[in-house]
């Protein structure tokens, strides 16, 4: 990297969790989520506390390589690094003039100056960038050779697969990208024919099921990312974590409404350790249910 820049990898790997939902379960395995799903800005949803703000250790050199609806990765013209950004506020242009994320062209060579920590998975996501800086044009040919690498992160989206969804959260120790396994779901898809088939999974309650957790040093801001689109809602409800492995349907309450968030299609909650969470999605083609446990790291 130029100008001595090293990248600091934090152990944030993706988290198989083997979840299920209020009311519903799997009925098979499912894909990953798609490198298209890791652009989202942790960031927004959770900051650093004021005093802990990390410095900026230095510059690295890359090319920006946009792909699909909205999604980008950069390269490191000097190790080939591949990695996603977290846009900042302060783009600019060769001539120092202020532009936004959507003016950066296909081929240009940035400079990124950041704080150095990388989210350890592929792509890479860098979330601590302060600056980018257009130093070099290019040309959209330019990008022609990753064309291998654009062709093995994406995919044309599948619309009739109901969606899936991962959270991103950040801790002291990292930044962690967790995917997040589909509970039970109803879904409407185009047959042959151009009509609509609805596709029904259902199965235990979630609070029946062997769930995954994952371990929080306190209350901790997640936001919830969603392939291949955003629902239009999302609902999301607690249970205590006592209340997991309620033997009789019958006594599982409700649970809890938790308040979320949205702006710009992304979703967000404050997630305290000790519950079980259901979250529900809502698309045009249907809806879509998955859960996680939060329970406090020692």
């Amino acid at each position: 990297m130029k100008k001595g820049c090293k990248m600091q990898w934090l152990a944030a790997g993706a988290l198989a969790m083997a979840l299920a939902a209020t009311g519903c379960t799997a009925a098979a395995a499912q894909p990953e989520p798609s490198a298209l799903s890791m652009k989202r800005n942790i960031d927004a949803a959770a900051p650093v506390s004021a005093g802990t703000a990390e410095p900026e250790i230095g510059v690295n050199r890359a090319m920006y390589v946009p792909f699909g609806k909205d999604s980008h990765v950069m390269v490191d013209q000097e190790t080939g690094m591949v990695y996603v950004v977290s846009m900042p506020e302060e783009i600019y242009n060769r001539n120092g003039d202020k532009i936004a994320p959507e003016d950066l062209v296909k081929g240009n060579i940035v400079e990124i100056y950041g704080n150095g920590v990388m989210a350890e998975s592929y792509p890479g996501q860098y979330h601590g960038v302060t600056k980018i800086q257009v130093v070099e044009e290019g040309a959209p040919s330019d990008a022609d050779q990753y064309q291998d690498l654009i062709d093995q992160l994406y995919q044309e989206p599948d619309l009739n697969s109901p969606p899936t969804m991962q959270v991103e959260y950040r801790t002291p120790d990292a930044i962690v990208t967790a995917s997040v396994q589909r509970g039970g779901y109803s879904w409407s898809v185009e047959g042959e024919d151009g009509q609509m088939q609805s596709t029904i999974a259902c199965g235990p309650h979630l609070l029946q099921m062997e769930l995954s957790d994952m371990k929080l040093p306190g209350a901790t801001q997640f936001a919830l990312d969603f392939y291949p689109e955003a629902p239009k809602e999302v609902r999301v409800v607690r249970w205590p974590a006592e209340q997991l492995g309620t033997p009789d349907a019958a006594e599982i309450t409700a649970g809890e409404p938790v308040p979320v968030e949205e702006q710009d299609g992304v979703f967000a909650l404050a997630v305290e350790p000790d519950y079980v969470y259901g979250v529900t999605g809502v698309w045009d083609r249907g809806e879509a249910e998955f859960g996680f446990v939060a329970l406090k790291k020692e």
